[in-house]
């Protein structure tokens, strides 16, 4: 959903309309007030944002945007045909704009600034939504071992608070070695389509490591150091790839690890 805000009816129009035959769903706004209003109500994807409107000016309606935590997270996207110097573009940016346009703009550029920016949100959106997901996972993980009153399986007590490396040290790299090839496939999965059952493989490595007491920090361990093997020597899109892949799977290992110790709530009293 894009909301193209002009206060101009034939140039709104034919933004507009361009933007409908290329697929996307268009509100339209013609000042700034209506344009805060509508986007506070209905949190859009996109703002396409005029500069020269006749209450409040573009960059004062997408500095609010952008101040406003509930809003900031949306693209603001510029275009003017009156505010054309490079101070203008400047300023538009500092405000906070993702963008800026000088009309006229050829539908192509157009399309495809606004494709860009949407793309780069639902990666931000991605991002922001693995971190969360990574530290709600960590916590269930801490809060059942703080449940969990049952002594420790392992005679040496102070083996709660050591690592997996340091207590495993040859399960470590074993376990290290199966991620290593898990991570080889899932980059393979997305670059040549090549469907592998990753996840069922993640599930016995989770379930592995509940076996053996891991925590959070045992996973971030492991697969901190699977990406610093693979990503040496790579060139820096091949470096990059490997990252986020290891995230997804950190993320989907966790997961796993916190089923295993629901489904076997007496090895959590190993957590430490």
């Amino acid at each position: 959903m894009i909301l193209n805000v002009n206060d101009d009816d034939a140039n709104r129009y034919a933004v507009s309309r361009m933007l409908s035959r290329e697929g996307f769903r268009v509100e339209e706004a013609i000042d700034g007030s209506a344009a805060l209003r509508m986007v506070a109500q209905r949190r859009h994807d996109l703002v396409v944002l005029d500069v020269d409107l006749p209450d409040v000016n573009g960059f004062e309606v997408c500095r609010r945007i952008k101040a406003d935590p509930t809003t900031a997270s949306i693209p603001v996207l510029h275009i003017s045909a009156r505010y054309v110097r490079d101070e203008d573009r400047s300023l538009g940016l500092i405000s906070g704009a993702d963008g800026y346009l000088i009309q006229p703009v050829e539908p192509l550029v157009l399309v495809a600034s606004i494709r860009g920016l949407l793309r780069m949100r639902r990666a931000e959106d991605a991002a922001r939504a693995g971190a969360e997901k990574i530290e709600q996972l960590e916590r269930e993980l801490q809060e059942l071992g703080r449940r969990m009153s049952a002594a420790p399986t392992s005679d040496d007590p102070g083996a709660r608070s050591r690592s997996l490396r340091e207590n495993h040290p040859e399960e470590f790299s074993g376990l290290a070695a199966r991620c290593e090839r898990l991570l080889d496939m899932a980059i393979q999965q997305q670059n040549y389509r090549i469907e592998h059952d990753i996840s069922t493989e993640l599930r016995k490595v989770g379930d592995r490591l509940g076996s053996l007491g891991a925590g959070p920090r045992d996973v971030v361990e492991l697969y901190g150091d699977v990406l610093k093997s693979r990503s040496v020597g790579v060139a820096a899109a091949r470096a990059r790839a490997y990252l986020d892949e290891g995230r997804l799977l950190v993320l989907e290992m966790m997961g796993h690890l916190v089923s295993y110790y629901r489904d076997h709530p007496t090895d959590s009293s190993r957590l430490g």
